[in-house]
């Protein structure tokens, strides 16, 4: 750990966990070929660099366009180690909402992997076709996701200073 971690300000812890896992990225790994490289990638970095990268991802992609955005970006196939990184952070509420979304897109409840698969495909044709009542629902989460009391921020750069 940095000595100088604790008197950093939390923008800086953030981005200096995010920018370590993002350096070994490959620009290769996201096409729909190689992205089980991306995701073994990311599932082996170590805990508070994964942490902060899988927080920082979701949050922003719920903030620019919603659940709906995250999961056809294909950044829904980090959906269950996005949960645990926000319930290692502390935000439990926040991680129920997530896990609803999660439970919302995956309504077949295919195991993991086939469900990682379908939104790397784009085979999860409701995300695409405007269905109402998924959409309906995803934006409701949203809403909720936006309202949350606790600065997500703060959390997360306070769990990455311990």
């Amino acid at each position: 750990m940095d000595p100088d971690i604790k008197s950093m300000p939390d923008e800086e812890v953030i981005n200096l966990y995010y920018e370590k896992a993002v350096s070994g990225f490959k620009k290769s790994w996201f096409s729909i070929s190689h992205n089980e490289k991306w995701y073994k990638y990311i599932t082996e970095l170590p805990e508070k660099e994964s942490t902060a990268y899988l927080v920082c991802l979701l949050d922003d992609q719920v903030y620019n366009g919603g659940f709906n955005q995250y999961f056809i970006n294909g950044y829904g196939q980090f959906i269950k180690e996005s949960i645990l990184a926000f319930k290692r952070i502390k935000a439990f509420k926040m991680a129920d909402l997530i896990e609803k979304a999660f439970l919302a897109v995956n309504f077949n409840n295919d195991d993991y992997k086939l469900f990682r698969k379908k939104i790397l495909a784009g085979k999860i044709n409701e995300l695409y076709n405007d269905d109402d009542s998924l959409n309906d629902y995803l934006e409701k989460l949203d809403n909720e996701y936006w309202e949350y009391p606790e600065n997500i921020g703060n959390l997360l750069a306070e769990c990455l200073r311990q």
